[in-house]
């Protein structure tokens, strides 16, 4: 049996004996460990040149590096017999675990290189292919003998799923491909058979688009279009590889496939699948909705969402049953209404800072949650900690063109992250946390999916239960849907 040898390993050896590289031989592979470098934007060549020129200063080490144009390899593997390379503390316990020794007395040890300058198709395909090549070479299952860095050393480290993420991609989708690809290269592909529905209609590019020989993004580029370009529609693929969490991609008139996150459909097309299970269309008449915004201030929110803070959302969502499109509709609902007007004039972290809404029951005494008034918030965490919360509050009074007050708000980040979970994440409160766009997406998400977990595969039961009970919930989740239906019809813009 043979493999299909895409790519060319390079080989740049570490000098040995040395800290970097002992010379020590490996008696038998017995796994793989999957890195990344942790150093955005650094290449293969950089790295491998990196651990030549530091080889006495640190016992650290892997076997090979990737990026989008080369394979390097600085600790023999599959170049010459392979040797140990210091990839992973002899101190964690779950490599001895899972493998019965340590990994760096018996795996290879890949770092992935990635980042805004190195071309994250190419850089993962040949990490993808790398990982299969190891696996052949070494008799190893593909679908067993691999292993994460952070699964191994779960405290201290995060790789590859950082680097994958930032190449929009999953640790668990990397797995999957590895497996695809080692069939493909032995002349064993497993056939898929990809759900298609007729449709028609056109659609214009968000982004620089690839047009990819099938529905998922470790298929063959047949040509790349631009941003703005025209496409038309033959046909929807419903169950596509899944990125962000949308496995929705297209067929234009010459058979190719592209992910629908990356256009914005030009009217609606004759097919669209329900990607929402359980859930009632909204109706196109919005006369009953009390919404606190309208339509052009609503796509004007939602780009200004993406086009800010888009690729937080996009790591944030990895394997999370929510798109970032719903969490824009949220923020129309919640906080729109005050920051639309400050868009042209503030910038991004000026606007999330101001994000200080919701009086607490000082206005008409009417709050059940903790702290019902100011008061009984003084009388449990104290004047300081009240003042400074005080002192934000006034800011965002002022930009809207409020005298100052002597209230402790209830709503803070343009989530409207509620002042009662102060018992639990006082961090949050003290240190200034909705600044954050990372920090706020944190807390929306953790009460969504707990939600979710409770209405699962009912979105509108889940958007609902996030805001509470009863009609005034219910009114709330048909305002966020009506939000989410203008935000998709429209789609996003980068």
């Amino acid at each position: 049996m043979s493999f299909n040898n895409k790519y060319i390993i390079h080989s740049k050896m570490i000098p040995k004996p040395s800290k970097r590289r002992s010379g020590l031989m490996i008696s038998k592979v017995r796994f793989l460990v999957a890195h990344d470098t942790g150093n955005k934007n650094s290449t293969a060549a950089q790295n491998v040149n990196y651990y030549i020129n530091s080889h006495e200063e640190k016992s650290a080490s892997a076997h090979l590096f990737v990026d989008d144009k080369e394979i390097i390899e600085c600790v023999p593997a599959l170049t010459a017999s392979p040797e140990k390379a210091w990839h992973v503390l002899y101190n964690v316990p779950k490599d001895n675990e899972l493998y019965g020794v340590n990994a760096n007395d018996a795996a290879i040890g890949v770092e992935y290189c990635f980042g805004d300058n190195i071309d994250a198709d190419k850089a993962y395909a040949k990490f993808v292919w790398l990982m299969a090549k190891l696996c052949f070479e070494f008799a190893l299952d593909p679908e067993k003998d691999i292993v994460g860095h952070f699964f191994l050393d779960p405290a201290r480290k995060s790789d590859p799923v950082s680097g994958l993420a930032n190449s929009r991609r999953t640790y668990e989708r990397f797995l999957k491909d590895i497996v695809l690809e080692y069939n493909e290269c032995i002349g064993n592909e497993p056939s898929i058979i990809w759900e298609t529905t007729e449709s028609s209609g056109t659609v214009t590019t968000n982004v620089k688009l690839n047009m990819r020989k099938e529905p998922r993004t470790m298929a063959d580029i047949i040509k790349v279009v631009p941003p703005k370009t025209q496409l038309t529609i033959n046909g929807i693929v419903t169950n596509g590889e899944k990125v962000n969490n949308n496995p929705i991609w297209y067929v234009d008139s010459s058979g190719n496939y592209f992910w629908s996150g990356g256009v914005t459909t030009n009217e609606p097309l004759n097919t669209i699948p329900n990607l929402v299970k359980s859930v009632q269309p909204i109706s196109k008449n919005t006369t009953s909705l009390d919404l606190p915004i309208n339509y052009n201030q609503c796509i004007k929110c939602s780009n200004w969402m993406n086009t800010h803070f888009g690729e937080k959302f996009n790591a944030a969502l990895i394997d999370s049953p929510f798109r970032k499109e719903i969490l824009y509709a949220i923020v129309c609902q919640e906080t729109a209404i005050y920051w639309q007007k400050w868009i042209e004039d503030h910038t991004p972290d000026e606007i999330l800072a101001r994000c200080v809404f919701d009086a607490n029951g000082d206005v008409n005494g009417t709050r059940k949650a903790f702290p019902k008034n100011t008061a009984a918030f003084v009388e449990k965490y104290g004047q300081v900690v009240a003042n400074n919360l005080i002192e934000e509050a006034n800011t965002t009074r002022k930009w809207r063109g409020f005298d100052p007050k002597n209230w402790v708000y209830a709503g803070y980040g343009i989530f409207q992250y509620d002042i009662q979970f102060i018992v639990s994440d006082e961090l949050f409160f003290t240190q200034k946390g909705w600044h954050s766009i990372d920090e706020c997406i944190k807390r929306v998400m953790k009460e969504l999916e707990t939600k979710w977990k409770a209405h699962p595969d009912n979105l509108f039961e889940t958007i609902k239960a996030y805001n509470g009970r009863g009609a005034a919930a219910d009114n709330y989740a048909k305002n966020v849907f009506q939000f989410l239906s203008w935000i998709e019809n429209n789609g996003l813009t980068v």
